[in-house]
């Protein structure tokens, strides 16, 4: 026996001496194992810092991951909580509003013709202000007036006409005279006009192109021209009142007056509307030789320039069992501030009815159909179990009702 590296090794027989002696180095030989303190080698330690750094970031990962998890669930719970208080009205911020869009009707009676404007003043975007021809034929059904002029009558019947031109919901309106006008002029400080031909004035001519003038003189200046050319010289009139701005301007629009629905409203609509742009409302000449108006150019016209101001109307289909004629003018005159419009009117099946039915064409009309009964003093009121689907209330008018 011998010891090799620390081992007992049996020595081999004789025979085999030579094997011994030519055996390969043994590798455990104590002297060939490296020292403990450089155990294990750089490169192995290496390897288990990499694992450890790898290892390190995954954990550092998937806290992150999991922080973020968190972080998105509280906003997301967060913001639907926010979302529910907004959505409640007594615990919503209120803030302060902007100004109301609105959308006015105003008539002038000059005493040898009548004027009527539409004056928008929408939430955002500038004002405008549209002329309306006295000729233009409108559609109030049921032996309404057929023109805008004729509508000028009533200031409430002006309205419907109006309502009846655009399609739009007039918010308010003010029937003034040429005396106002004159007065409104005059404390503007005048209005520059291009005049479209020479008129005379207080034996002055005037004209044609830009001139500057009084209350007077724009009277002189509507009242010189051919009944045609009336429009186009309010036009004129119109973009030379609204280009005045500023204090003299307010001061002016406070003193306007006339019969109206809410005066102090329409005072601020027209101060509002300083600036505004003058336009021309789209009309077609009819093979009888009147002046329609020109419906899908006018909606355009309506959609691109009054935003929000105005709105829709609660369409009304009327039919009449008083038995008398000319009911449309009479209900239209009611009916048309409050924002309801008459699309169709025709004799009651029955020619003769005693009591007055209002139907509204879903519970959606319940309370419209409840301002018509108030309006008109008579009616009852039911949801209509087959609607027309032409109207959102339906009313046939009986003999209880009692034109005012």
């Amino acid at each position: 026996m011998r010891r090799s590296g620390g081992l007992d090794v049996e020595r081999p027989p004789a025979d085999q001496e030579s094997l011994w002696r030519n055996l390969p180095p043994n590798p455990y030989e104590e002297e060939d194992l490296p020292p403990l303190e450089d155990w294990p080698p750089p490169e192995i330690k290496a390897r288990w810092a990499e694992r450890r750094e790898r290892e390190r970031q995954r954990r550092s990962f998937r806290r992150k991951a999991l922080l973020s998890l968190v972080v998105i669930a509280a906003l997301i719970v967060g913001a639907m909580w926010v979302d529910r208080r907004a959505a409640s009205p007594h615990k919503r911020a209120s803030g302060p509003a902007g100004p109301r869009p609105e959308l006015l009707a105003w008539s002038v009676d000059l005493g040898f013709d009548r004027l009527v404007t539409v004056v928008a003043v929408p939430a955002n975007g500038p004002p405008v202000a549209v002329a309306i021809p006295g000729v233009a034929q409108v559609d109030i059904p049921g032996g309404g007036p057929p023109t805008i002029d004729a509508a000028t009558l009533s200031p409430a019947l002006m309205v419907a006409g109006v309502q009846a031109a655009l399609d739009r919901k007039v918010d308010h309106y003010v029937a003034s005279d040429a005396s106002t006008l004159m007065t409104l002029v005059d404390e503007l400080g005048g209005v520059q006009v291009e005049a479209e031909s020479s008129f005379l004035f207080q034996g002055q001519s005037l004209g044609p192109g830009t001139v500057r003038l009084t209350g007077g003189a724009v009277l002189a200046y509507l009242e010189s021209g051919q009944p045609e050319d009336l429009t186009a010289r309010w036009e004129d009139v119109l973009a030379g009142i609204f280009s005045v701005r500023g204090e003299r301007a307010t001061k002016a629009w406070a003193d306007v007056g006339g019969q109206s629905d809410a005066l102090a409203t329409v005072r601020t609509t027209l101060q509002r509307a300083a600036g505004a742009l003058v336009l021309e409302l789209p009309t077609a000449p009819t093979p009888e030789g009147a002046v329609a108006i020109d419906t899908k150019s006018v909606s355009d016209l309506v959609q691109r320039n009054f935003g929000g101001a105005g709105g829709q109307l609660v369409r009304v289909v009327l039919l009449n069992g008083t038995g008398r004629g000319g009911l449309g003018s009479d209900v239209s005159a009611l009916l048309a501030p409050a924002g309801f419009r008459i699309v169709a009117a025709q004799e009651a099946a029955q020619r003769i009815v005693h009591s007055t039915q209002i139907a509204a064409s879903g519970e959606a009309f319940m309370a419209k159909a409840q301002q018509v009964q108030a309006l008109l003093g008579a009616g009852m009121v039911y949801v209509d179990s087959q609607p027309t689907g032409i109207a959102d209330i339906t009313i046939v008018v009986g003999k209880d009702f009692k034109a005012h």
